[in-house]
């Protein structure tokens, strides 16, 4: 959560590149090589799908960090309905963006006005994402 603040005044001052909740550059260096590697497939279904595979275990490094405790957390407290509950809106909020620029990109989004509009709005980003781990963290705590 502090991070995500602090990555927040970053880029207000328009200095995002020095964001500290981001893949190393070689990790990032690498995505994009297994990125483009994959695109020329002539199956490009398959393409996207061995992409997707591998740009997911390599992004493990950022991701990993929250699933993995919130796993480990609910694994160790007496399984509930309520753990359950907490573990699929978890997900839910994992995957729900990435569905939606699925769905955005199907219908004619390029990746250039989205990484715009996303650029235009990370302050914003940065902020509720803060919000979102502190509600987590009252949740869970409380």
């Amino acid at each position: 959560m502090v991070l995500n603040l602090r990555d927040a005044h970053l880029a207000r001052q328009g200095r995002v590149n020095e964001s500290a909740l981001q893949l190393p550059a070689p990790l990032k260096r690498l995505t994009h090589r297994v990125i483009r590697s994959f695109s020329v497939l002539p199956l490009f279904m398959l393409g996207a799908a061995l992409s997707g595979f591998l740009v997911s275990i390599i992004e493990l490094a950022c991701t990993g960090q929250v699933y993995l405790p919130t796993l480990v957390y609910l694994n160790q407290s007496a399984l509930s309905h309520w753990s359950l509950l907490l573990l699929l809106l978890y997900n839910t909020g994992f995957i729900l963006p990435l569905s939606l620029v699925f769905v955005f990109y199907l219908f004619g989004l390029k990746h250039e006005k989205l990484r715009s509009w996303y650029g235009s709005r990370i302050v914003l980003v940065r902020f509720f994402t803060a919000a979102l781990f502190a509600v987590m963290a009252v949740v869970v705590w409380v």
